[in-house]
């Protein structure tokens, strides 16, 4: 769901930058379907995003992907097949199999940019091992339990630290013997670990973290980390607060 206003100067570069991200994993003949509620609706300026979010959880919950009206001709600046994007025309079915997912864009003027991406509720339910009453419509029953298993592994950030540059290498290799012991667990070993080193952990002058999917894959990029990669923070140095007015109607 783009920001989508129909500008000449604005669409082209936010389907650019869908097309350099989202999109850069899909082929020409599986696009990523954008769209704005803006072409139904109009411009809600405060209320343009929720708008947007409400028509994107809809499409959800209905397994069913709405088309944008008085689409005629796309902006001659977007080039749509090799950007991987199309823009529906008509009512489709949500595309399966997978869990249903969407992302919802959004700008304010005053230069902020939100993004914000929605599951569906049964995927994100069944992933979380949690039974709960919801309002999608299931277009194949056995379609979240069949793909679930198939889903890309989720990423987890792992962050560690120390009070010397070597130190976080060595933390790191120590923790090898725990790691190569849960590769078979569930993701639950992986998930309290990740958990334990971000917010029950001191956190130390020297840092350097790893993203990775799997107990497997950390272990490999442990054995592979450069510390040239690490960041050194003053637990010393005070911070300033500063207001930022910039006289477009957005402060923080």
């Amino acid at each position: 769901e783009c920001h989508g206003t129909g500008t000449q100067a604005g669409d082209w570069q936010e389907l650019q930058a869908i097309s350099q991200t989202i999109a850069s994993a899909r082929t020409v003949d599986n696009p990523v379907l954008v769209g704005s509620v803006k072409t139904n609706i109009g411009h809600l300026e405060g209320a343009a995003g929720i708008a947007g979010l409400i028509k994107g959880v809809l499409a959800l919950e209905r397994g069913r992907v709405p088309p944008n009206i008085n689409f005629i001709k796309g902006n001659p600046k977007i080039d749509f097949e090799n950007w991987k994007v199309k823009v529906p025309t008509e009512v489709m079915d949500w595309p399966i199999p997978g869990i249903r997912r969407v992302s919802v864009n959004s700008f304010g003027f005053g230069g902020t940019n939100a993004h914000v991406v929605v599951d569906e509720a049964p995927g994100y339910l069944a992933a979380k091992g949690l039974d709960a009453n919801h309002s999608s419509t299931d277009i194949v029953p056995s379609r979240i339990n069949a793909t679930l298993a198939e889903e890309i592994p989720e990423a987890r950030l792992f962050c560690y630290s120390a009070s010397d540059n070597d130190g976080v290498s060595r933390v790191m290799k120590s923790h090898a013997p725990f790691l190569e012991s849960i590769q078979n667990d569930t993701g639950d070993s992986l998930r309290n670990y990740s958990y334990t080193l971000g917010c029950r952990r001191s956190n130390l002058e020297w840092k350097g973290f790893i993203v990775a999917e799997s107990a497997k894959d950390l272990l490999g990029k442990i054995q592979t980390f450069n510390t040239g990669s690490l960041a050194r923070s003053s637990l010393k140095k005070q911070t300033r607060l500063a207001f930022i007015f910039c006289g477009q109607g957005a402060q923080w």
